[in-house]
């Protein structure tokens, strides 16, 4: 078939597409907009004597779609316009010619990057150097090897008393650290490391102060506002029943101290926690410490004169 006698109407930049063979097409187009159709008319193009002339053999072409399911229909699409191609065909070498194609579309090359890339190494597994009896691996079976591997890894540094990876894992618990380092593992990354191979030491730390300044703090904040020791507290200060006018007073700042966590000023909840920190509730015997571990968390403590805590939440500030 050619463009001229095509059934579907056709854009101008489909028509454009359709028509240029002396030079590399890119074709951008949201879905539903007949990529697959232009890619199918395309790849039959080279090999419609009618279109051009010498025409390619069909082992000459490649089609790589993303998913499986994608070759598949893309090759039910070609066999398809084949069968139309050939029904229109009058001429008894055209007839043969779409005949032979028919037959060979089984083996032509429409897949995945990866189908593409078993089927070349395994013709070509001499020149590859490799065993052409590799296996493919598939998502769930490469996520297991990926996590394998990485505890094995962990193991070996904590077996030969690497001190880094002692200190993360006494700082973040051995599963956290290995969870952590999988999920940088299935990101990629890369992109991000070779943007920053060749910034400066001051570079660098500028960029981790505005990270923490922009993403840090929001995140603690709203950690921090909607955890529960704070909504406890919150409402323990909404329902009291206050007579004094001291304590009332106190209450109410309280409540404007936590009002203005929300603001995530650092300075601003650097002054909230000093002004909360050794806070002794007037008219009461119990004292109330808020105070941050090294840890990056926020420590409630309730207590009596004693010294007994009557209550105590932890706050855990989490930044990813």
């Amino acid at each position: 078939m050619s463009l001229e006698t095509a059934p579907t109407i056709l854009t101008g930049e489909q028509t454009a597409a359709l028509a240029a063979h002396d030079r590399t097409v890119s074709l951008a187009a949201g879905a539903g907009c007949g990529k697959t159709f232009v890619l199918t008319e395309r790849f039959l193009a080279y090999l419609d004597p009618r279109v051009l002339e010498p025409t390619a053999e069909l082992h000459e072409l490649v089609a790589i779609t993303f998913t499986d399911a994608a070759a598949r229909e893309m090759r039910e699409r070609i066999r398809r316009r084949c069968y139309s191609r050939l029904q229109e065909a009058s001429e008894p070498d055209e007839r043969t010619a779409w005949q032979r194609l028919i037959r060979a579309m089984d083996g032509a090359q429409i897949s995945t990057i990866h189908s593409f890339c078993t089927a070349l190494l395994r013709n070509h597994a001499a020149e590859a150097a490799v065993d052409p009896r590799f296996d493919l691996l598939d998502p769930p079976a490469a996520e297991l090897l990926r996590l394998q591997t990485l505890d094995d890894r962990l193991r070996e540094l904590l077996l030969a008393g690497d001190e880094r990876v002692i200190r993360l894992a006494t700082r973040l618990g051995l599963r956290k650290l290995r969870d952590s380092i999988a999920d940088l593992l299935g990101r990629n990354i890369w992109p991000v490391v070779e943007s920053w191979s060749d910034a400066t030491p001051d570079g660098l730390v500028d960029a981790w102060r505005a990270f923490y300044a922009e993403t840090v703090v929001p995140q603690a904040v709203a950690a921090l506002v909607e955890a529960e020791p704070i909504v406890q507290f919150r409402q323990m200060c909404l329902n009291a029943d206050v007579s004094r006018p001291s304590f009332a007073e106190h209450v109410q700042r309280v409540l404007q101290a936590l009002d203005q966590l929300a603001e995530g000023d650092p300075v601003r909840i650097r002054r909230i926690q000093v002004r909360f920190t050794d806070m002794v509730i007037p008219g009461s015997d119990l004292e109330t410490s808020v105070f941050s571990s090294d840890g990056g968390s926020f420590i409630f403590e309730t207590t009596r004169p004693d010294g007994k805590v009557v209550m105590m939440g932890v706050v855990e500030v989490k930044s990813g």
